[in-house]
């Protein structure tokens, strides 16, 4: 990589865990010029451990992508991976603390780059450099949905970003979170529902902060809900926004969309992202399967935010058996 290489456009996904990031970042690499690179950041904590693979499902060395890009002398990995991962967790924790984020929300001008925070913003923006040159794309499409991420690419002037927050009723956050957490935690269920409902109003507190930090023309909010009912809609709101042209794929929900394959750094648990095909569902099983405690706690604890997104307080509980699984994927 040389100082001249011209930077692509980064599209900055935000968003609590599963809330859809994954199916928005597949549906948007559709637009023309652009690519889904997963959640980039998984680089340096958790991408190459053993056993890992690319989002292809290939081990990173046989990837069409990462083959290329996780060769010596690749900035983003100077003087290693380990040590990129170190200042990472320093600077840009995986959950940040209100110290760290404090000093991020002051900073106005790029981190000077002999700082930890100055070494991690090159790593990274070089990391999405490297991969839009590798992959011949214009727009990468970033799901790594991190405050310090957000706050730190706001700042550098040569690299434009566009922030796309995502919503989705908490309910169906709070249930996908205990089905997917509940065996691996050990925690009691209405737990798991409290805990995922004060995260999502903790994170789109913060995600709309960094929205008007970005500005209207620098950023969008959509809801889950939407994307599955209306795609194409959706994904021309975000392509006229990172001026690239529409789609010519069909979108459309309930049939069949042909998806690029996604090249994520970490994809051992995510094998979701290998099918070159995804069908967009909304997913209403919380409705009929949410036990009516965690629905009223989940309800009481985000119910400003529920207001203001235009969520009903009261929704039907569903009984019908036969009801769509959902969205192929989750993010």
């Amino acid at each position: 990589m040389t100082a001249r290489e011209p930077t692509p456009k980064i599209i900055y996904v935000l968003g609590p865990g599963r809330s859809g990031t994954g199916v928005l970042g597949r549906v948007l690499s559709t637009i023309e010029g652009v690519v889904f690179a997963g959640e980039l950041r998984r680089l340096w904590s958790r991408g190459l451990r053993p056993g890992r693979t690319c989002g292809c499902g290939r081990p990173h060395a046989e990837c069409e992508v990462w083959s290329k890009l996780l060769v010596p002398g690749a900035t983003f990995a100077e003087p290693s991976l380990a040590e990129i991962g170190r200042i990472q967790k320093q600077v840009a924790p995986e959950h940040l603390g209100g110290r760290s984020a404090f000093r991020l929300w002051r900073l106005s001008s790029p981190p000077p780059p002999t700082t930890a925070a100055g070494r991690y913003l090159a790593a990274y923006t070089d990391l999405h450099t490297a991969f839009a040159r590798v992959t011949g794309a214009d727009v990468v499409i970033d799901s790594s949905k991190s405050t310090a991420d957000a706050l730190l690419l706001a700042v550098r002037p040569d690299v434009t970003t566009y922030v796309v927050q995502i919503l989705r009723d908490p309910r169906g956050v709070a249930f996908s979170l205990q089905n997917h957490a509940a065996k691996q935690t050990g925690l009691a269920r209405h737990l798991l529902a409290a805990r995922a409902a004060i995260r999502w109003v903790t994170k789109h507190v913060t995600n709309e902060a960094i929205r008007r930090r970005y500005g209207p023309d620098r950023s969008i909010v959509l809801r889950y809900e939407e994307l599955i009912e209306d795609p194409r809609g959706i994904v021309e709101a975000v392509a006229k926004l990172v001026g690239q042209p529409s789609p010519v794929v069909d979108l459309a929900p309930g049939v069949p969309i042909h998806v690029p394959e996604v090249h994520g750094p970490d994809g051992s648990k995510r094998l979701r992202f290998v099918t070159t095909q995804v069908v967009l569902q909304l997913d209403t099983r919380w409705q009929q399967e949410l036990s009516s405690v965690d629905r009223f706690l989940v309800t009481l604890l985000t119910y400003p935010l529920l207001r203001r997104y235009g969520y009903p307080i009261r929704t039907p509980q569903r009984r019908n058996p036969a009801e769509p699984r959902g969205a192929v994927q989750e993010g």
